[in-house]
């Protein structure tokens, strides 16, 4: 595959089918060699109901294994995806992506997902440019710069904490180091693309 989707989610079915559905349709239109990963914590709603819709969701789009732990805790949900990720890195194509892509991103604007697979960007951002600070704002990363970037940072861990704040952490000591750290990273950014609707449809509907 060329392309491999980690998805965090909770059970909020009718928010899924809002904000992925569009992205869901551009990858079967186009063709995109596909590997979705996503993890169901049992928050919030419906558990079955959950996985119900996302095995409908996507439903021809190359392969996806749907995991529905019994607990939620992000922190578990997010190293499952990742360690995951990793034991299957060597049937990712060697200019592949991994796209790091939460539940409740909505998917406004439709691109061609393959141009940018085929480009030599070590990070894509659908989200505003900035001073590089690390972030779970969704992304699509290099294979080597998540097997060096995502991977190796939660390899070396050995605490239980936030995951985005472990990877913010972690490249901000680097930067300590070497000033250098993340300034040859070949990135570009794409502003409304996605966008974030989860503490919006949160405030509606509990």
């Amino acid at each position: 595959f060329d392309l491999c989707i980690l998805t965090t989610a909770i059970c909020r079915p009718e928010l899924h089918s809002e904000c992925l559905s569009s992205f869901a349709n551009d990858l079967r239109s186009q063709g995109v060699k596909a590997h979705w990963l996503i993890n169901i914590d049992p928050a919030l709603g419906d558990q079955k109901k959950t996985y119900e819709n996302f095995l409908n969701l996507t439903s021809k789009i190359g392969s996806t294994i749907i995991y529905q732990p019994t607990k939620p805790c992000f922190f578990t949900a997010a190293n499952l995806l990742i360690n995951e990720c990793y034991s299957n890195i060597d049937k990712l194509s060697d200019n592949g992506y991994v796209f790091w892509l939460e539940d409740d991103k909505k998917h406004d604007i439709s691109y061609n997902i393959q141009e940018l697979i085929d480009s030599d960007y070590d990070y894509i951002g659908f989200h505003p440019n900035h001073l590089f600070e690390f972030s779970f704002h969704p992304s699509m990363w290099s294979k080597k710069f998540f097997i060096d970037q995502v991977y190796h940072p939660y390899s070396i861990n050995e605490t239980k904490q936030d995951p985005e704040q472990l990877l913010i952490d972690y490249h901000r000591n680097k930067r300590k180091e070497d000033h250098n750290h993340f300034k040859n990273v070949k990135r570009v950014h794409f502003n409304g693309i996605f966008n974030h609707v989860g503490r919006e449809w949160n405030e509606k509907n509990n």
